[in-house]
């Protein structure tokens, strides 16, 4: 050691290259015993302590040492390189073998590392093959590198964006104290443990690991999935490895990477993010600790966006529902300092949340904009009324315990097209103050057992945190009488029915079901709803004031509007929306008219139109006669 370094103070790496350096001294015959030992000596006291300490970890043996020395010399030191190639007599071959380790030192004629070795399955090293019967070139990993010269990075990882996580005030709902006695209980049995947070991305899961991961005095990493891709088993296993070099560092998944490895590789603690509902794979020996995300509380959701975003904004917030912690982050972030920009933020971030489970409604219609006869309009007044009274009449602990469970707030509304269905739930949703969010029932369907019950609870989820009421369109087609035989694709839909049953019942909003076929609804469903309307097809009364309504609104005066609507009325046996699309059909005939007037004689156009879309093509319907419809064929 006194020919090349002094005895100050260096790093693991740079006595590791010192010792390489020396044995291919000693291999080409000068004597180094003497420099030999002194490195050995500090290898082996607190200088060497990196090295020591991987070799426990990871149970490495005196000959995987050697070749993690030979191999990190090499990195550290390229000018080591031709001289291993050298001993090794394979000229090019700049990186060891397992010929340059037995010549180093004195490794017997087996390979190492062997298949199985702790090198390879915690990829501390790698094997590279060139040509067939030539013994493989030994690479160290970097990472391995950078903890000898005691300076660990958390870069370059493949598939992985590793940052350190940022520090976020913890917020009252995330009961801080409950969750750590948790999770220190579980890592004090001494096997890995797995902390699932499930809940809607950007509601602040990620915030909360990291909360919890300081809590317990460690440093947290958050850990992205790059381009969405699931990480290789390699990469895991870093991060893992990592986890347990540093002894502190906690992985924070934002992804669940689906690649585990064995329960012996795991970290003693991470955390995966999770959406209701999904599962992690199961790993045999690791403790899994579910922690659902906990709800914002308004007072919590105020006191955030004022500590984040400007008065302009906090003063109104979305008309959609509640923002997300991510939204009030991501828009002070971007500086956002005007409500019109915050809104239209979450408008788009909005409909990116629906995408695959429905869409948002505008509720622009009101009770005024409701023909239908007056024992039905009742039926939905009832409604809005119970809807109201509901929290107050449940308030008491006696009633909430025994009408509860019986007491959601779910309406059937049965009936053919056009008749207002939609309309009438659109009212309701407005009516209590609530966005509608129409279910898509295609999108949530899924031919994969399991995700349709994780697409319901989804849209659920974000029912309840946008504020909605839900409605269902075709909801026969979900709540049809139950399939009875034995099959697994049975069994399955009809457990996907029984958990949609339950969400429903669980959702504190009004919950909509409309339906063209009342028939095909499952009766044991049918008895658990509080409210079914039947929506008839309009009289001749209502028609008359459909027709009005429509007429009046594309701009004709009062006394015309009277006249067509009241020859219009009587004779046509029309839905609400057929006379809603004829009077818009004559609305844009009588634009390429040059007096532009709606006459009889568009309107007549515009329900052969309606007519045709059911197949009655050349059908117009005149008169009345002998109280029967006529229709002359043209």
């Amino acid at each position: 050691m006194n020919r090349r370094a002094s005895c100050d103070p260096v790093s693991a790496a740079v006595l590791v290259v010192e010792r390489v350096r020396l044995l291919l001294d000693a291999a080409a015959g000068e004597n180094v015993a003497g420099d030999l030992a002194s490195v050995t000596k500090r290898l082996n006291g607190p200088e060497g302590e990196p090295r020591r300490h991987l070799a426990k970890l990871f149970k490495l043996a005196p000959e995987e040492i050697d070749v993690l020395d030979a191999a990190i010399a090499v990195a550290v030191e390229p000018a080591l390189g031709p001289r291993i190639a050298d001993l090794q007599g394979m000229p090019g071959r700049l990186l060891p073998t397992t010929v340059a380790l037995r010549r180093l030192f004195g490794h017997g004629p087996q390979p190492v590392p062997r298949t199985g070795s702790s090198l390879l399955t915690w990829y501390l090293a790698a094997l590279h093959y060139r040509n067939p019967g030539e013994p493989p070139m030994i690479e160290v990993d970097p990472a391995v590198v950078e903890w000898y010269f005691a300076q660990p990075s958390i870069a370059g990882i493949d598939g992985l964006s590793v940052t350190r996580a940022r520090d976020f005030q913890p917020l009252p709902e995330w009961d801080m104290a409950t969750s750590t006695t948790q999770i220190g209980a579980a890592l004090g049995k001494g096997t890995p443990v797995r902390v699932c947070i499930a809940g809607l991305p950007g509601s602040g899961r990620a915030d909360l690991a990291a909360a919890l991961a300081r809590a317990l005095n460690r440093r947290p990493l958050s850990i992205d999935l790059v381009g969405g891709q699931s990480p290789t088993i390699a990469s895991v296993v870093r991060i893992q490895r990592l986890a347990m070099m540093s002894n502190s560092l906690t992985p924070i998944w934002r992804t669940d990477p689906g690649n585990w490895p064995p329960q012996a590789m795991l970290a003693p603690l991470q955390f995966v993010l999770l959406e209701c509902d999904a599962e992690p794979r199961r790993i045999e020996g690791l403790v899994d600790l579910v922690l659902p995300m906990p709800v914002l509380a308004p007072a919590s959701r105020d006191t955030l966006a004022k500590r984040l975003l400007p008065v302009a904004v906090t003063k109104s917030l979305s008309p959609l529902g509640a923002p997300r912690i991510a939204d009030l982050v991501d828009a002070a972030a971007l500086g956002i300092s005007e409500a019109g920009a915050f809104h239209t933020m979450l408008r788009q971030r909005t409909r990116e949340r629906i995408q695959g489970v429905g869409r948002i409604v505008d509720t622009h219609f009101d009770w005024d904009d409701l023909i239908l006869p007056e024992p039905v309009k009742q039926l939905l007044r009832a409604i809005e009324r119970e809807a109201r009274s509901r929290n107050d009449l449940l308030s008491a602990p006696e009633a909430r315990r025994l009408f509860e469970g019986s007491a959601a707030l779910t309406a059937l509304f049965s009936g053919s097209p056009g008749t207002g269905k939609s309309m009438a739930g659109q009212i309701l949703a407005g009516a209590l103050k609530l966005d509608l969010l129409v279910i898509d029932t295609s999108a949530i369907s899924s031919k994969f057992i399991g995700d349709t019950a994780k697409n319901m609870t989804r849209a659920f989820a974000v029912a309840r945190e946008a504020n909605c009421a839900i409605m269902f369109d075709e909801a026969d087609s979900w709540f049809s009488r139950r399939v009875e035989n034995d099959s697994v694709n049975a069994r399955h839909a009809n457990a996907d029915t029984g958990h949609l049953l339950q969400l429903i019942e669980a959702h504190r909003h009004l919950v909509m079901l409309s339906t063209n076929r009342r028939g095909a609804i499952d009766q044991a469903f049918v008895r658990r709803l509080r409210f079914i309307i039947d929506f008839p097809l309009p009289q001749a009364a209502e028609r008359l004031m459909l027709w009005t309504r429509m007429l009046a609104a594309l701009g004709l005066n009062k006394n015309i509007v009277a006249g067509l609507a009241g020859q219009l009325a009587e004779p046509h046996a029309l839905s609400a929306a057929q006379i809603k699309s004829a009077s818009l059909t004559a609305g844009f005939l009588a634009r390429e008219r040059k007096d532009k007037k709606i006459t009889l004689e568009l309107l007549r156009a515009g329900i052969a139109r309606e007519l045709a879309k059911e197949g009655k093509i050349g059908e117009i319907v005149m008169a009345p006669m002998a109280g029967r419809r006529v229709h002359e064929r043209s």
